[in-house]
């Protein structure tokens, strides 16, 4: 019934310290989308993430048919090769911030970061206890490319929330279950096709040039390096003046 086959997994780490907690574990299943969200009180080494992933992933899911990472230590470590080994999963291991490959992961960590941070902007510290509910929330929301949710096409309905955000479109009669379930699978696989040809399309465009800026105009500076109160979940943007090259180097 389930789609976990093939999960990318990447870490956020260097989180405020929250319950004894640093680091995030994410893993996400590249056809459903469903992803886990798994604290750390550190990026672990690779026999305890064999463990947690025995815990949080595999007693759910199964062994996958393969795992896409980068080049971390944990995940190219003689240890994860043999336990992965053991279960029949391939490794498919590359670069980091590569989109052909985890890209997948890297765009949830920044949904997940986005969400902690309208939570946690004033208490940083309290992120672990939004974990379950950041889950929860990102599973049961409608995926612009598959247009269902990630519980949808995993379970074959929404578990009970809030608000469900469509009509369950599986019926609970075993014998319609799994046609139905096969069904919403090859609507969802076109719609997934479709949406990954049209961002191939809008990657392969050149960039436009932009408009020219006079010193003193505002801009939208990246803090990715810029040390901040609340750590990852600052503001990823700042306005700052800009300010001209040649007041440097003239």
């Amino acid at each position: 019934m389930g789609t976990f086959r093939i999960r990318p997994m990447d870490f956020i780490s260097d989180l405020p310290k929250s319950g004894g907690y640093t680091c995030i574990w994410v893993v996400v299943d590249l056809f459903s989308k469903l992803a886990h969200f798994i604290p750390c009180s550190t990026i672990p080494a690779a026999p305890t993430l064999a463990l947690l992933f025995t815990k949080h992933i595999y007693r759910l899911h199964g062994a996958p048919e393969v795992i896409i990472s980068d080049r971390a230590p944990q995940f190219v470590s003689r240890f994860w090769k043999h336990f992965h080994e053991c279960l029949g999963t391939k490794l498919n291991v590359s670069s980091a911030f590569h989109p052909q490959t985890d890209g997948q992961s890297e765009r949830v960590n920044g949904l997940l970061e986005q969400y902690l941070r309208c939570f946690c902007l004033d208490q940083p510290t309290a992120w672990v206890k939004w974990l379950p509910v950041a889950e929860f929330a990102y599973n049961n929301a409608v995926h612009t490319s598959s247009q269902h949710t990630p519980f949808e096409l995993t379970y074959g309905f929404h578990p009970r929330g809030g608000v469900a955000p469509s009509t369950n479109v599986v019926s609970s009669d075993p014998v319609y279950r799994s046609t139905e379930m096969a069904a919403l699978h090859d609507v969802a696989r076109r719609l997934l096709l479709e949406a990954k040809a049209t961002q191939k399309t809008q990657a392969d465009r050149h960039r436009q040039a932009g408009e020219e800026l006079e010193e003193g105009d505002l801009v939208w500076l990246s803090s990715k390096h810029i040390k901040q109160a609340g750590g990852k979940f600052a503001p990823r943007y700042i306005r700052v003046p800009f300010l001209s090259l040649k007041r440097f180097f003239c």
